[in-house]
């Protein structure tokens, strides 16, 4: 398969298409009014430094997640186990070891 950038034509094409979503994202920035998150955040949680013992904590239990025993989580609901493991960003894609993983612990007990 060729490169796509030997053709002198599809590249000034490709080079014309992003100067257009470009200026496009420029027009648009200026006539849209910026939405601010930290204001709603403020409102649901509290004062600023609410927001950063919240971001301090998920931080240590993402770094501590793979460090507890299987069996201790597995005492907890499903669902529970489940929200842990994707506040640690260990959900689906990054598992420990497989003996470690509460959900098996849990199935192995319940048999």
């Amino acid at each position: 398969m060729k490169p796509i950038f030997r053709n002198p034509f599809w590249f000034a094409f490709l080079i014309l298409v992003a100067t257009f979503f470009l200026t496009a994202t420029i027009q648009a920035a200026e006539l849209a009014e910026p939405f601010a998150i930290e204001p709603l955040l403020i409102a649901i949680f509290g004062n600023a430094s609410g927001l950063g013992w919240i971001a301090i904590g998920l931080a240590v239990w993402a770094h501590m997640r793979p460090y507890v025993p299987g069996e201790w989580l597995a005492k907890l609901p499903i669902a529970l186990i489940t929200f842990l493991d994707w506040l640690a960003g260990n959900y689906r894609r990054t598992k420990n070891d497989y003996g470690e993983d509460p959900k098996v612990v849990k199935q192995a007990d319940l048999r």
